[in-house]
């Protein structure tokens, strides 16, 4: 039930960012290992036109952690949940994002020295930022229920 809601509530929220009808939705279960703690959740991500990405990060409560745009060259994070809205959590979890979504679209493997992705068989992502010891993980979720 929560998990329906959940759904309901981000796409809800996608729609009113921008124009639903003309973008490409994928979701994503997420798991960010970070210094021994794990938190899980919800990606949304939406492509709106040629290299505009905008997406939102929720828990699996519910509790939006933040939305995040990308305009082909910089991310920019929006709406931070209080515990996370310090300026260099902000600043590393910006970096990062920017990294997978200018690689999301070209889908192959990258590494930077200080961030690698890896694009799985199986439609998921992993992203390990090597100097935070920081490990996301995106499992696409199958929508068609």
């Amino acid at each position: 039930m929560i998990r329906f809601l959940v759904l309901i509530n981000m796409l809800l929220l996608l729609a009113s960012t921008a124009e639903a009808q003309n973008s490409d939705i994928t979701e994503y279960q997420v798991e960010l290992n970070a210094r021994g703690r794990t938190i899980t959740g919800i990606c949304a991500i939406s492509r709106q036109e040629e290299n505009n990405i905008v997406g939102t990060l929720v828990n699996e409560m519910g509790v939006k952690a933040f939305d995040f745009s990308y305009d082909g060259h910089k991310a920019r994070l929006l709406n931070v949940f209080p515990p996370l809205n310090k300026w260099f959590i902000k600043r590393i979890i910006r970096k990062d994002f920017e990294f997978l979504l200018s690689t999301i679209q070209k889908r192959e493997n990258r590494s930077n020295g200080r961030r690698t992705i890896e694009f799985l068989p199986d439609s998921s992502i992993v992203l390990k930022n090597n100097r935070y010891s920081i490990i996301y993980s995106f499992n696409q979720m199958d929508t068609r229920e």
